[in-house]
């Protein structure tokens, strides 16, 4: 009965993107590192610069990915960035519907410390 309700709904949506894409990052450490969505922090002892790693998710076919940082590349659900102690880095990519021409915009904000 439920799923009956849950395909009447998205069928009333029509052609807009029903998907739940999203962006997590993590700090790049000695460690194991995980993604975690939305925002990364870390202590990376003794550092003043430290690589960020961020990752589109749940990205449906048919989409392409602009990202706002010129050291991405066009179309990748991955990115790198070096990042500063202390300073927030916030990375956002465009993701264009190429069916529908819709575009939504995902972010992650990463942080570092250096242990001062």
């Amino acid at each position: 009965m439920k799923k009956r309700y849950l395909a009447a709904a998205l069928l009333a949506l029509g052609s807009s993107s029903v998907f739940a894409a999203g962006m997590s990052c993590y700090i790049d450490t000695r460690a194991y590192d995980e993604f975690t969505p939305n925002h990364c922090l870390n202590i990376v002892w003794g550092a003043k610069t430290a690589t960020a790693v961020f990752r589109v998710d749940n990205l449906p076919a048919n989409y392409y990915i602009d990202w706002d940082t010129p050291a991405c590349a066009a179309n990748a659900t991955t990115c790198t960035a070096v990042i500063r102690a202390f300073v927030p880095f916030k990375a956002t990519a465009t993701l264009i519907d190429l069916d529908a021409g819709t575009t939504t915009e995902v972010s992650a904000t990463a942080t570092f410390e250096d242990s001062r």
